[in-house]
């Protein structure tokens, strides 16, 4: 049985949680503890009163302890968790906050050595790793082995720990590496502020894995899932839904077609 894991880190993407990431954590959180024996929380000391009053296994502030200048890396905090979750030795699974998993863990990944949503194609030109090549000091593997893969990783974990810890343990140290300092907190030619948190965490991924002949796992085979797909697997992401007018009310109707108090 996997435990799940669920992080925040305050000086990532969304900095304090707004009310409506509160409530897709609420509701994603409700689904994982009906599913999953251990819930876990990684994050950071002002994010805790915010998550505080959900039933968690076992909180971790350890997010503290990085950096906020390097928000702009906003996967660090997931891949700290990833971290974490390698080193306590069980099969896991981190579910982002705006994923539902209403059925629990898809047979399909279940026995996966290494799993995520699905795959990105294009990714080379779509991150513009070019310029992070060009400009980072030091850019590890990702200076030498060229791709176009990368992973949406909604949901990410395995059996293989040992590689998902070097692969968590790498992107630290190319994100802390203090010869990049200055790359991480004032490069600004990327078209896309998502592009140095996507480099680092799923196009390094795909790097590691050519790297370790490391197999992945998606659960969605030809990318970005249909409804279809989706129903299939029991998988609710709601990445492109936030901006919605409507998207308030329709997570308030799934908290109350599911007994979840929305009180924040």
């Amino acid at each position: 049985m996997h435990d799940a894991y669920f992080s925040y880190w305050s000086a990532g993407y969304r900095k304090v949680p707004e009310y409506k990431y509160l409530l897709m954590q609420k509701i994603a959180h409700h689904f994982a503890k009906k599913h999953f024996y251990n819930v876990h929380l990684v994050t950071d000391s002002k994010s805790l009163p915010y998550l505080k009053n959900m039933e968690w296994t076992s909180v971790s502030t350890e997010l503290d302890t990085i950096d906020a200048a390097l928000g702009g890396i906003w996967s660090l905090g997931k891949i700290y968790a990833y971290k974490k979750a390698a080193e306590a030795g069980k099969p896991f699974i981190h579910i982002d906050y705006d994923v539902i998993l209403w059925n629990g863990m898809p047979n399909k990944i279940y026995n996966a050595e290494v799993f995520v949503q699905n795959e990105e194609t294009h990714a080379e030109y779509a991150y513009e790793v070019g310029k992070f090549r060009e400009s980072c000091p030091n850019p590890s593997y990702m200076s030498f082995i060229k791709h176009q893969s990368a992973v949406n990783m909604g949901i990410f974990g395995g059996t293989n720990l040992n590689f998902i810890h070097e692969y968590a343990a790498k992107a630290i140290e190319i994100s802390e590496d203090k010869n990049n300092y200055n790359f991480w907190t004032t490069f600004n030619k990327f078209h896309s502020d998502w592009n140095m948190a996507t480099i680092v965490e799923q196009y390094f991924l795909t790097t590691m894995s050519i790297i370790k002949s490391q197999k992945i796992t998606y659960l969605f085979d030809n990318g970005w899932p249909t409804s279809e797909e989706a129903q299939l697997y029991g998988y609710s992401h709601f990445m492109g839904d936030k901006a919605h007018p409507n998207f308030i009310p329709k997570l308030k109707q799934i908290a109350k077609d599911h007994s979840i108090n929305i009180d924040i």
